[in-house]
């Protein structure tokens, strides 16, 4: 599918070529090494911050993943002594010791009670013994408490400390807006009614995430042949041209590649003001977020272009996801000014954000891609509006190319209707089948 973009993209370079008199060979060829040395020569200039920008986002989200996983020395206890554990047919994970451990007994790891447990304890002495490891049930609770459970409850305290302090910071303002201000009470509101929806959803957010990793590894896989195949396309896209002309009747030859050509025409305009769109998004909100100083700016400002590919809906997902992104980084402010809270700092990016993208979709977008399929920016909205209330998300995808393929062959039903019977360049009626031929 990228190659026969690309393809689409640079065939009208290579037909003014080929009409100023170039060969094929060296229009294909000349088109086809410039476009791929271009896209060598931004990689190489590029790569090294969003390479820097990749490394640092990987650090933040493992320090993020620690600390959510926040290993105790029970753990680790756990995994240093994993091999004479298993061997023992003792668990090797905190979770059956939390079942064996509690009061009262749950029957785990195929355990049907603290007996026969402090049994299998007993028959391994010596080796737990000679790791420094109990060898009673007593003892292992003792370790559980002091090294697990302990350090569990202290790091909860913690958190629900910082919790509760940033609500009571903000306790007017949530009374104002008629919010919870306490951690029990958002709780009870807000997380106790759908515990099950939220553990439905995360199960099936991790399956598709999966997916889409599976999806990208073949994609970038794939990638690696989208040159070799674009210039197998450049190569033959006039021969088949040529060749698919000859499947229509002679008599109706000329007006029908002449409609199929305009149609064309509103489609590749169409692709290649999309792919205008992309770059120019892409550049604004990467120069944007690097001017306000917001982290990971080149990855973000890509990945903003491509979620506004989505109608309606893709603008918000941007917002949101740039909002957590920049919450989550830490930073509270860049070279004028300092918030105190990153959460603060990504919400004036959002606001920066929200208002360049509003100026440009209402005034870059209709322009660049509504003009390129032959619609005025006024009509370029309604179009946009009326097909989503029509059709939804598909609808608003699919409308300027539809709409442009409509103009086209309204424009000729016009042409027909107003230039009389010789504007039809329709086949000659042989003399016999006149009517009033003898």
């Amino acid at each position: 599918m990228v190659a026969v973009i690309i393809s689409v993209l640079l065939d009208p370079t290579i037909r003014r070529l080929r009409l100023r008199g170039w060969p094929r060979w060296a229009a294909v060829s000349s088109v086809f090494v410039g476009f791929f040395a271009l896209i060598t020569l931004v990689s190489i200039l590029l790569a090294p911050v969003i390479g820097q920008q990749v490394s640092k986002m990987r650090e933040r989200f493992d320090q993020l993943s620690s600390q959510l996983a926040q290993t105790t020395e029970f753990e680790t206890m756990l995994q240093k002594h994993r091999l004479l554990l298993s061997s023992a047919g003792l668990p090797t994970e905190v979770e059956p010791w939390t079942r064996l451990l509690g009061q009262p007994f749950a029957e785990a790891a195929g355990y049907q009670s603290a007996a026969q447990l402090q049994a299998r304890l007993t028959a391994y002495d010596r080796e737990l013994s000679g790791e420094g490891l109990p060898t009673t049930v007593k003892g292992w609770s003792a370790i559980y408490d002091a090294k697990h459970r302990s350090q569990m409850q202290k790091s909860q305290e913690q958190a629900e400390s910082r919790i509760d302090g940033l609500l009571a910071a903000n306790r007017p303002t949530l009374e104002r807006l008629n919010l919870p201000t306490t951690r029990q009470e958002w709780v009870a509101q807000y997380f106790d009614p759908y515990k099950e929806q939220m553990a439905d959803g995360i199960q099936s957010f991790l399956g598709g995430f999966l997916g889409i990793v599976s999806t990208v590894a073949s994609g970038v896989l794939l990638l690696g042949f989208t040159p070799l195949i674009t210039f197998f396309i450049l190569w033959d896209l006039e021969d088949i041209k040529r060749r698919s002309a000859t499947w229509i009747p002679p008599a109706i030859r000329a007006s029908t590649m002449g409609l199929m050509r305009d149609i064309s025409d509103v489609f590749v305009k169409y692709v290649r003001g999309m792919t205008l769109i992309v770059l120019t998004y892409s550049t604004v909100t990467s120069v944007l977020l690097s001017v306000l100083g917001a982290p990971y700016a080149i990855i973000m400002g890509v990945l903003i272009s491509l979620l506004g590919l989505i109608p309606t809906i893709g603008a918000f997902i941007s917002y949101f996801v740039t909002f957590a992104v920049v919450g989550v980084s830490g930073k509270t402010g860049n070279w004028m000014f300092d918030l105190g809270s990153p959460w603060a700092f990504g919400g004036v990016i959002v606001l920066c954000l929200f208002v360049v993208l509003t100026v440009m979709d209402q005034v870059l977008y209709p322009k660049l891609v509504g003009t390129a399929v032959g619609l005025s920016p006024a009509v370029s909205m309604f179009v946009l509006f009326s097909a989503g209330a029509l059709f939804g998300l598909v609808g608003t995808m699919i409308a300027f190319p539809l709409a442009g393929a409509a103009k086209v062959v309204l424009d000729r039903i016009l042409r027909v209707a107003t230039g009389g019977e010789a504007s039809l360049a329709l086949p000659r009626v042989p003399l016999r089948h006149r009517a009033g031929s003898g």
